[in-house]
Order: C-alpha cells, then sequence, then structure tokens
C-alpha cells in the first residue's frame, strides 16, 4: 500500500499551518472512464476486476464486477495524468491515464501472463506501457544494499542499482521499438522503485542523512514530469518527514518550499500534504491543482460501509488450530450476530505484510488491556496462505480477540473497495450499531490507541 508519514507525524505533534489563500476557486477534472473485457473466460476465472487509483491523496480500490460475458465498466478521478494499475485473478498491469480519458482494455483469462490490449485513448502509448511494465517492473524491486552499510555505501549501492535498471530498460526500448515517453515513464517507474525499496535502509538513517537521499540531484525532486510515476509519492511522503525533522518549525517548511521550489505542481503537492485538514479547499496555483480536485467529496470516501456485501464465498474463522468454514459470507452480518452490542476494533490484514505482523506482537496487549471493556479485536486476514495464516496463530490470542481469513480473492477486493482500504494493514473501529466509528484508528503499537478506544468505546 501509498504510505503518507508526513500526514502521520502532523497529526502526531498536534501542528497547525497557515498559508494566505491565493485562490479559492474549485477545478471540475472529469473523471476517467474505464470498460472493457475479460475474455475466454474459465471456470475458475476471477469475477471481479478492479482499477487501483493512486492519487496523491489515498490509494482507492474500484472492485468491479464482470458480468456474464466479462465486460465491466467503471470510473475513477485523477487530478493530473499518471500511470495506475489494475489488478485482475492476482495479477497487475500498467497503465496510464489522463483527467477525462476513455480506455477500454482486454484481458485474456486463458493468458493472464500477457499485457492487456488497449484501445480508446491512449491506446498506442498504453499498448506499449503496459508490455514494457510486465516485463520490467518485477526487477526494479529487487533488494540492492546490505543494511549495514554506511550512506556513503548506500549512496554507491542505489546508484549502481539505477545504473542497471536503465541498461536494462535500455536494452528492451532498442529491441521492441519503445516511443521515447513510454520509455521516459518506464526509467521513472525504475527510479522511484528503487527509491522505495530503499526505504527500510533510510529509516535507519539519521533524518539529515536521509534528507541528503531523498533530495539527491538524481531524483530530480523539484520535476513536475516526476507526478507521473506514482511511487513519486512515498518519496515526496519521506522527504518530507526527514525536513520535518530537520527544520527549526512549520512555518520553516513553507519558507524552504516557496524559496526552493518554483510554482508548479511538485511545489503545490507539498503544500497539499501540509494543508492537510485545512477549514476549506485551499487552491494554491488553479491552473495546476486543487485539493478538492485531488479528493473528491464522495460518499464511499468519506462514509465507508459493510453493508450489504454479500462475498462469492464463506469467512472461515480459527478454532482449536484449525480453519473452520463459518456459514457467514456476509462479513458485516459475522460481526453483528457474534460480537452483539460490541464495539469492533477491525484489522484488515495479510500474512506476508510487514507492518501487519509488526502490528500484531502488540495486539495481544492491547486486546489484554481492555479484555473489562465493551469491545473485540478482530482479525481479516486476505489474499493470504491460510497454512501460514493458521501457524502464525498458533501461539494464541487473549479470549477476545478473533481471527478470520477470507481466501476467496474476489471477496476481498470487494471488502477492500468498499471500506477505501487502500492496502494492508487498514484498521476500522465498528460501533454496535454497525457503523464505521473511525476508518483510521491508531494501529496496535501505536501508545494513542489506549486514550482512542477509552475515548470511543462506550
Amino acid at each position: 500500500m501509498i504510505s503518507n508519514i508526513f500526514k502521520l507525524l502532523l497529526t502526531g505533534v498536534g501542528i497547525l499551518i497557515s498559508i494566505p489563500v491565493l485562490s479559492s476557486q474549485t477545478q471540475t477534472v472529469p473523471p476517467v472512464k474505464i470498460s472493457g473485457q475479460v475474455k475466454n473466460l474459465q471456470k475458475k476465472s476471477a469475477r471481479v476486476i478492479t482499477p487501483i487509483e493512486c492519487n496523491p491523496v489515498k490509494i482507492k480500490r474500484h472492485a468491479t464486477n464482470l458480468d456474464s460475458l466479462g465486460r465491466f465498466s467503471t470510473e475513477m478521478n485523477i487530478p493530473f495524468g499518471h500511470d495506475f494499475t489494475i489488478y485482475y485473478d492476482r495479477k497487475f498491469y500498467g497503465a496510464y491515464a489522463e483527467p477525462g480519458d476513455s480506455l477500454y482494455i482486454e484481458i485474456d483469462a486463458t493468458d493472464l501472463n500477457s499485457a492487456p490490449k488497449f484501445s480508446g485513448d491512449r491506446a498506442e502509448f498504453n499498448n506499449q506501457f503496459s508490455k514494457a511494465y510486465k516485463s520490467l517492473t518485477g526487477g526494479f524491486y529487487k533488494e540492492f544494499s546490505d543494511p549495514t552499510r554506511s550512506t556513503d555505501e548506500f549512496r554507491e549501492d542505489l546508484y549502481r542499482k539505477i545504473d542497471s535498471d536503465r541498461k536494462v530498460i535500455a536494452a528492451y526500448s532498442d529491441s521492441v521499438g519503445l516511443r521515447p515517453d513510454v520509455r521516459e515513464l518506464i526509467e521513472r517507474c525504475a527510479l522511484f522503485s528503487v527509491a522505495n525499496t530503499a526505504m527500510d535502509n533510510i529509516g535507519r538513517m539519521p533524518y539529515s542523512d536521509r534528507l541528503s537521499i531523498f533530495t539527491d540531484s538524481v531524483f530530480e525532486i523539484g520535476n513536475d514530469e516526476n507526478c507521473k510515476e506514482l511511487m513519486y509519492l512515498p518519496h515526496v511522503s519521506n522527504y518530507l518527514s526527514s525536513l520535518f525533522h530537520t527544520t527549526e518549525n512549520a512555518d520553516s517548511l513553507l519558507t524552504v518550499f516557496t524559496e526552493t521550489y518554483p510554482k508548479s505542481l511538485t511545489r503545490d503537492l507539498f503544500y497539499s500534504y501540509l494543508l492537510e485538514g485545512a477549514d476549506e479547499p485551499l487552491t494554491i496555483d488553479p491552473a495546476l491543482f486543487s485539493l478538492a480536485a485531488l479528493a473528491p467529496a464522495q460518499e464511499d470516501d468519506t462514509n465507508p460501509q459493510l453493508t450489504d456485501m454479500i462475498l462469492n464465498d464463506y469467512i472461515y474463522e480459527f478454532a482449536d488450530g484449525q480453519s473452520k468454514a463459518t456459514n457467514f459470507n456476509n462479513l458485516a452480518e459475522l460481526l453483528k450476530e457474534r460480537y452483539a452490542g460490541k464495539y469492533v476494533y477491525l484489522d484488515l490484514w495479510a500474512t506476508w505484510c510487514g507492518p501487519c505482523l509488526m502490528a500484531h506482537k502488540s495486539l495481544p496487549e492491547v486486546a489484554q488491556f481492555f479484555k473489562d471493556d465493551n469491545v473485540v479485536f478482530v482479525s481479516v486476514a486476505m489474499k493470504s496462505d491460510p497454512s501460514a495464516w493458521r501457524k502464525m496463530l498458533m501461539a494464541g490470542f487473549p479470549s477476545n480477540s478473533f481471527h478470520y481469513i477470507i481466501p476467496d480473492d474476489d471477496s476481498a477486493e470487494q471488502i477492500m473497495s468498499r471500506l477505501a482500504a487502500g492496502g494492508f494493514p487498514s484498521f476500522y473501529l465498528i460501533a454496535p450499531d454497525g457503523s464505521i466509528v473511525n476508518n483510521d484508528p491508531p494501529r496496535p503499537g501505536n501508545p494513542e490507541i489506549f486514550d482512542f478506544l477509552r475515548t470511543n468505546v462506550k
């Protein structure tokens, strides 16, 4: 999932930043229309396809059911042209769109390892980009440096990895005749995929060293072209986090951006992070960007719901060391019937997710602390291997902690889309009446969770 560390830092320290309103004009950004067909459906083929919108404010999944002929149609809102992914039957495909585009996509269910075929707007670009994305991106995410190496040694490893990826891209480009604009976007995909892979190593460095990495000239952090590649946004988030820890005060941050970067889409992105939670949408530059366009008010975004969601398969529970099917294929009904009158701290996670496993180390302590309160802790694993799930739960949990798994991948996509879950882990506090009290509560391991639950559990 895309992590906005800087927003969490601002929330945690309670900083309020004010800035003169340059314009309150709100832009109207036309949606991207995405339709298509999955051909040659098989009995075991997935029946849900999910375009994943990765805009700078949130990751939003648009899980869409296929009809009997494999056809689908949906829309997504993006503030400016950038790449996004399409998830189908455990495969990810790359695509690019700009506001107002209409894309038609064909996927062959018998050949999921091949890239989709595109028609409509930017068809030639997407047919080349999607094939390159499918062929090359797996290599971008490989680890390239030993965590024990110094900052300077790490930087040398970083340069070698970037240079190696560019040589691979050049060879591929020459062999298939990539358009220059497609090659440029793939190179940016590689650049910021490497930066994302490096986050664990960067996290152990002093903040001044982290800042030197994020501002290294190789990343061209002030270049608006980077915004076309959405892996750039974690880089921006970590740059802002490092800058926050090495700057005297919040007002100094605004001074840095104003004096260092010209008025641009990039600077507007920096401002949008700083202005999160402002009393009104603020537009720094109406010609490029507005917060209203970035985060359009939509009911399913602001008020995610569990209700009326019938899954394709049963939910399984962990009991007596085994996974056993419940008689529920509706998560809302399971929570309502099994935990009537209780608040539910809901945890959506996956067995392969590092941050999920870190949260689970602290979950027993939190659950035990609230064992006499009107709250239960329910963890639902998705997109996970059932045998790995069972092994992880053998150590036992407090009596007010319950564990389920949803093996069906289409069902997982439906839940994540309905609950606006960008990735794992995602947490929610659900009231006894089934309403969602908070769709981003503190996670286990964050000391704020204790005060949060004391305040919100009645």
